[in-house]
């Protein structure tokens, strides 16, 4: 069936520009820098397409962005010019009848004239005005002249526009990195130093290799936990309570970090062992709560336990000997002693 002049596209997001929702405040989303990058270039103007080109993601990670954020009621969409369909010429040697299918602009942009009415200069001057609509920084390369010219200027063109855009992704990245950095300095003047963190955590993210960003960093979440370890420590209490173990071992790390104790690196460690969190992580605040409380077989046996989950026999044999020579009355280290000699662990 042939299209009829001017038929809407089926409604969908292609060809619209997502924007802010009023009045969000996009400090208190849940999201990660990835979010974050793709949020700082939603104006209302940009479509998913160029916000892909901008930030160097691939369409399919930028849609997948767009949607969360969609989901979280930050973003909404904003219908940019209408796409339609008109009929155009017969594809040669085509005995289906089937047509090829372009897209128009609105009639303000698209010419208003039949194009074998329009003199050479006109037609250029269209197709300059109808490039630089389009957000290109230079009009569609010239027709070749030659066929040796064609393959030379089509590189040249390619490579211009890779350039191009990797300058644009660039900008937007500094963009976003002085913008998290203003929020964290701000928050930091107003004395509310974890969301000073956070701020800092995604600019880290943004340039991983600034090496001073990161010290920065580091001496906000000291400072943070410093302040706040009673209330870290509260709500990893909470957190064990309801389960959510991967999150408390963190919240008990920053209380280490605030006010170190053997019970909080303890419990950070026996946290992320017992989420499936990072085994060398958990066995580095298992050995700071034995170097804080080396007489304490608890601090060992969880450290025992760590490298069990790491397949480390002969130091896991080595740190349940030494929690059974501080609590011999212990059964149940007896017991995992002889299940990790009998290779059932």
């Amino acid at each position: 069936m042939t299209p009829r002049e001017d038929q809407a596209l089926p409604e969908n997001n292609f060809g619209k520009a997502p924007r802010l929702v009023r009045g969000v405040d996009i400090r208190s989303l849940p999201i990660g820098p990835e979010e974050a990058f793709v949020l700082s270039c939603v104006d209302g103007m940009t479509s998913q397409e160029d916000i892909a080109s901008a930030t160097g993601f691939d369409s399919d990670a930028v849609a997948r962005v767009i949607r969360r954020l969609t989901e979280l009621g930050a973003i909404e969409f904003e219908p940019m010019e209408s796409v339609r369909v008109v009929p155009s010429e017969r594809m040669p040697g085509n005995s289906s009848g089937a047509y090829r299918i372009r897209p128009t602009l609105e009639p303000s942009v698209a010419p208003s004239v039949h194009p074998t009415s329009i003199a050479p200069d006109s037609v250029e001057a269209r197709r300059r005005a109808l490039a630089r609509k389009l957000g290109h920084s230079s009009a569609p390369p010239a027709r070749f002249t030659t066929k040796s010219d064609a393959p030379e200027s089509s590189l040249n063109f390619r490579a211009q526009e890779i350039k191009r855009q990797e300058q644009l992704a660039t900008q937007a990245r500094q963009q976003q990195l002085d913008r998290y950095l203003a929020l964290a300095n701000e928050a930091a003047a107003q004395h509310d130093l974890v969301s000073a963190v956070n701020s800092l955590r995604i600019a880290c993210a943004l340039a991983p290799e600034d090496a001073s960003l990161a010290r920065k960093l580091a001496g906000m979440q000291q400072r943070a936990a410093e302040e706040n370890w009673e209330e870290y420590a509260e709500r990893a209490n909470y957190e064990v309570f309801e389960g959510r173990l991967a999150e408390a071992a963190r919240s008990y790390e920053f209380a280490a970090l605030g006010h170190p104790t053997w019970r909080f690196f303890e419990r950070a460690a026996f946290c992320f062992l017992n989420s499936g969190g990072d085994l060398k992580r958990a066995g580095e605040l298992a050995k700071r709560a034995v170097a804080l409380s080396p007489d304490n077989p608890k601090c060992r046996l969880t450290l025992a336990q760590i490298y069990i989950a790491a397949k480390l026999k002969q130091s896991a044999l080595a740190e349940l000997e030494r929690a059974l020579a501080l609590d011999p009355k212990q059964e149940s280290i007896k017991e995992t002693i002889r299940s990790v000699k009998r290779g059932e662990l």
